[in-house]
């Protein structure tokens, strides 16, 4: 973990607390997830209590905890989907107990269906 790098990204934003999500979604690109050392300097150069700064980290579903694989897969099977006319991929994804693992991070978690 680069802490010189998380630290310059903390200072482009002055270490305001307030741009506690802007500084882990700026971390997030980098990394492609948010490693756990990440989340400490965060909440140890901000003042923010690291429970906190994890409460934040797992609310959004923007961040991910773990790492993730070199590409995602976003299927939409909502009804906004559906009623922009999206056709349905039947046999395109695996069932909700299957996982796909091309490597580190790229398992279907529980309710990503």
């Amino acid at each position: 973990m680069d802490t010189d790098r998380i630290d310059r990204i903390i200072d482009k934003h002055q270490g305001d607390a307030s741009s506690l999500i802007q500084v882990l979604l700026e971390i997030q690109s980098e990394h492609h997830w948010l490693p756990k050392e990440a989340l400490e300097r965060v909440s140890e150069r901000l003042g923010v209590p690291f429970t906190q700064v994890l409460h934040v980290a797992t609310f959004y579903k923007a961040f991910s905890l773990v790492p993730k694989g070199r590409h995602e897969i976003h299927v939409c099977v909502g009804t906004a989907c559906h009623v922009r006319g999206a056709r349905p991929r039947h046999g395109a994804r695996p069932d909700r107990n299957q996982a796909w693992r091309n490597g580190p991070g790229s398992e279907i978690q529980p309710g990503d269906r």
